[in-house]
């Protein structure tokens, strides 16, 4: 009973948590916490995890990560970036380098990973190899 009670509380708070760009309202998730710091211990603990949990669970939809094998220069960071914002709201751009991939990329935005690698590529032509072969 206290768990739906505490879900129905951070489910109504999270409405107020982000801006509508996508970017954490950080004087409402300090409202919020101190709110949730009211209730009673064991519940307030919970519930604060809860929330933790849901912001960065939310925050993880806006976050645009990219890799490749070279560094990719900031014009063509700004084309990704471009493109993709027609379709996503973007809060943040993390790059990281794996040289692993060979070359091209693989771009994770929330559960949607577009792997356009080289090493992605090889992997696919092995297995229709196998498969016909």
């Amino acid at each position: 009973m206290i768990k739906k009670s505490v879900t129905r509380i951070v489910d109504r708070l999270m409405k107020t948590t982000f801006k509508s760009d996508g970017y954490l309202n950080l004087t409402v998730v300090e409202k919020n916490t101190n709110t949730l710091k009211m209730l009673p211990i064991s519940v307030s603990i919970y519930a604060l995890t809860e929330y933790l949990s849901r912001i960065k669970a939310e925050q993880s939809k806006t976050i645009l990560e990219i890799e490749s094998a070279v560094t990719v220069p900031p014009a063509d960071l700004k084309k990704i970036v471009g493109a993709l914002k027609t379709d996503y709201k973007i809060s943040a751009v993390k790059t990281t380098l794996n040289p692993i991939l060979l070359g091209g990329l693989k771009i994770k935005i929330g559960d949607n990973v577009f792997d356009d690698s080289v090493g992605r590529k090889i992997l696919q032509l092995g297995e229709e190899i196998s498969q016909n072969g």
